[in-house]
């Protein structure tokens, strides 16, 4: 039997097994969602698809969502080393099978999308609230978010791979948390927890991080602004936080828990980010800005920060850096759109 065809059955048997795992926790409404998001990627794949659609690709792509949701939606739990194991398994035979058909770049580009439906309707974590809320714990945490930041927004503009990056990432994240939060007393889960705020529920803020760049990696109508948007909730968020800790003195009026020096220290870094990403993007996404002068370029950043900035600053339900994603997602298709009736 081809390669193709057993990779498919074994891709067909790890899709219902994420099924399966939700219902071993008897929960309806997850297995609903994985369903409905199975049926989104799908259409995605249909809409989206250059050429003649496959519908066995179809098939295939939707089948990783309902893993991935039972991959995060078991974080901390008993079978969570499972669903990571067959995720990776998972990830491993669409790769492949990419690599065979001669569809790599698209075979991430679908599974990025399976990733980023599957994550987003796993989301439950555990309550546990342990760590610090120390000057030396924000500067190792920020930093390694700052990091993380350049990391992603170099993958993005010079090798294209950042959605695979931010997935694969993700799951190592969600192997590794459960394990520290099964396994509290090793020096490993120590120094994990010496990285958590006190406030916060271990692993929340970096896996909605992680899902807000997921968002822009996949959705966002170019390279470019997926970098400015990592800017922006990577490197502008971990220097934000340190300004405010260490300079905030006046509270912002709607928000007490942010300040106007931390919002600020933001809003310039994220103007003077995007608008670098852009100048060193300019020559390969001239086409998207018709030849206009760096002005543009810099108003574009400065509208840019203006909005994450803002963003960033209310009161989030859910967390200011996957709200940040999202808004400025939506927004560079309105400067696309504007650009193109121009």
């Amino acid at each position: 039997m081809p390669f193709v065809d057993v990779a498919s059955i074994l891709i067909y048997i790890i899709g219902l097994s994420g099924f399966v795992g939700i219902l071993l926790y008897k929960n309806l409404r997850r297995l609903l969602l994985a369903l409905l998001f199975s049926i989104a990627v799908a259409f995605i794949v249909i809409y989206t698809a250059p050429g003649t659609v496959i519908w066995r690709q179809v098939y295939e792509f939707a089948a990783g969502v309902p893993i991935f949701s039972f991959a995060l939606y078991s974080y901390g739990k008993r079978y969570n080393p499972i669903s990571v194991l067959l995720c990776f398994v998972y990830v491993s035979l669409v790769l492949s099978m990419g690599i065979r058909l001669m569809d790599f770049q698209y075979s991430i580009y679908l599974l990025s999308y399976a990733a980023l439906f599957g994550f987003f309707g796993g989301v439950s974590l555990p309550g546990h609230k342990q760590g610090t809320h120390l000057m030396p714990m924000e500067v190792k945490r920020n930093a390694l978010q700052a990091a993380a930041g350049f990391l992603l927004i170099y993958s993005i503009l010079f090798l294209r791979f950042s959605d695979l990056l931010l997935v694969i990432l993700m799951l190592i994240g969600i192997a590794l948390g459960s394990f520290v939060l099964r396994n509290r007393k090793g020096s490993l889960s120590k120094v994990l927890y010496g990285l958590e705020r006190s406030e916060a529920r271990f692993g929340e803020g970096a896996i909605w991080l992680g899902l807000g760049a997921l968002f822009a990696a996949t959705i966002m109508p170019s390279p470019a602004f997926a970098a400015m948007a990592f800017s922006a909730i990577f490197i502008a968020d971990a220097a934000s936080t340190l300004v405010g800790l260490s300079l905030g003195r006046t509270r912002l009026p709607y928000n007490k828990k942010k300040s106007i020096e931390g919002t600020a220290a933001y809003f310039i870094i994220t103007f003077v980010s995007s608008y670098l990403i852009l100048r060193a993007a300019f020559p390969a996404y001239l086409s998207i800005f018709h030849g206009y002068s760096s002005i543009l370029l810099a108003a574009v950043s400065l509208i840019y920060a203006f909005l994450a900035a803002l963003v960033e600053s209310l009161p989030s339900s859910i967390d200011d850096n996957f709200d940040v994603a999202v808004a400025m997602t939506f927004f560079s298709y309105i400067i696309l759109f504007g650009s193109l009736a121009i």
